[in-house]
């Protein structure tokens, strides 16, 4: 989350974005999912895919996945 809210300038200029989501909390006040998929809407970016599933081996329980979020087109 901090690497996205450095690179708002970047991301003006960006027509993808990939990033990768926590589904549960894994680094010291690491972002969820939610937040970061709340950040780029509010950036002009919608989820379109997800992929590369990380799963804890005992449990298969997902842990991340990676966003594809695309520009979405002026209204």
């Amino acid at each position: 989350m901090h690497i996205l809210r450095s690179a708002e300038r970047t991301l003006e200029r960006s027509e993808f974005v990939e990033a990768e989501l926590s589904l549960v909390p894994l680094y010291h006040r690491g972002a969820l999912f939610r937040e970061i998929i709340e950040f780029l809407d509010l950036h002009g970016f919608d989820l379109i895919g997800l992929e590369g599933v990380d799963e804890e081996r005992d449990t298969g329980h997902m842990l991340q996945v990676d966003g594809i979020f695309l520009r979405r087109a002026a209204r």
